[in-house]
């Protein structure tokens, strides 16, 4: 239909998105970034197809929607120092520089009242957070008591809640503290991950931004490396944070020299990496031992 000169889609005028490409997700490199034979490899090590948009957004397709949720769930990971910003493809999504700002982080609550890791009221806690999207199995199964830690998506762009308030049953007023485990640098004047407003080189007089190196660019925007981001030659590589089981994992190896395309030498996984099971928030979470 037209109506005043504007289409009107239906439903069956659309590409059923799933049905061609299956469960995807969408992944952003925080700052300049080459080595896209990296990134394939990562893909490949997840049993994910991998294409790249022109915008420089990056698509990886599965073939279950467990295995995208689980390797979604085992994050943040790191390319040679630099983050990879995950989330779930939402629908009709344009690949904008707009959308770049809303990225998954785990949220730890520490001190969370026992009775209050029901998936239920995590959810409601999530929600004044973000996006809920899971918690880990350890909060799940109640393994570790000390804190739980759910995973959110949130916009970057805006400032993070700490806090969240509620009223427990029996009356009593709680103020939660929330702690993020890892929180991307996010540039509110030039809309890019990796760096702050106040490093931005758009906030630069003419002369600095001039005067700036390529050396001094890289290193402003690059986030320092991990413990489990060094290998025993010193070279980046592909892996989590603490949120792999394995946390002191050795990779050595390198695959070969850097490509002209100046993309660093590729390093190989020499083992497996155990990643921790993660539970959807909502109804198929299994009932609690007393």
């Amino acid at each position: 239909m037209v109506e005043d000169g504007t289409l009107t889609l239906e439903s069956n005028d659309l590409v059923d998105v799933r049905a061609k490409l299956g469960h995807c997700l969408v992944g952003y490199i925080a700052g300049k970034f080459s080595g896209l034979k990296a990134i394939r490899t990562l893909a490949q090590s997840w049993g994910a197809s991998f294409h790249q948009h022109d915008s420089g957004w990056l698509v990886f397709r599965f073939a279950r929607d467990e295995d995208r949720q689980y390797i979604l769930a085992s994050g943040p990971y790191f390319i040679y120092g630099r983050s990879l910003l995950l989330k779930n493809m939402p629908d009709y999504f344009e690949f904008k520089e707009d959308d770049i700002s809303v990225t998954p982080v785990w949220a730890i609550l520490p001190s969370l009242p026992l009775e209050c890791w029901h998936p239920n009221t995590l959810g409601k806690i999530e929600s004044r957070l973000g996006t809920p999207i899971a918690m880990d199995s350890l909060t799940m199964l109640m393994e570790r008591v000390s804190y739980a830690c759910i995973l959110v998506e949130v916009d970057a762009s805006k400032k993070l809640v700490d806090q969240v308030k509620f009223i427990l049953p029996n009356g009593v007023a709680r103020k939660q503290p929330v702690v993020y485990e890892f929180t991307p640098k996010f540039c509110s004047e030039c809309h890019h991950f990796g760096h702050l407003k106040h490093s931005c080189q758009g906030t630069q007089p003419l002369a600095a931004a001039a005067a700036t190196t390529t050396a001094a660019t890289v290193k402003t925007d690059q986030p320092g490396p991990s413990r489990l981001e060094q290998n025993s030659a010193g070279q980046g590589l592909i892996t989590q944070t603490r949120r792999a089981v394995i946390e002191e994992q050795s990779l050595a190896g390198s695959s070969g020299s850097s490509s002209a395309s100046g993309s660093p030498p590729m390093t190989e996984f020499v083992a497996p990496i155990a990643l921790k099971q993660k539970q959807k928030l909502g109804g198929d979470a299994p009932p609690y031992s007393s």
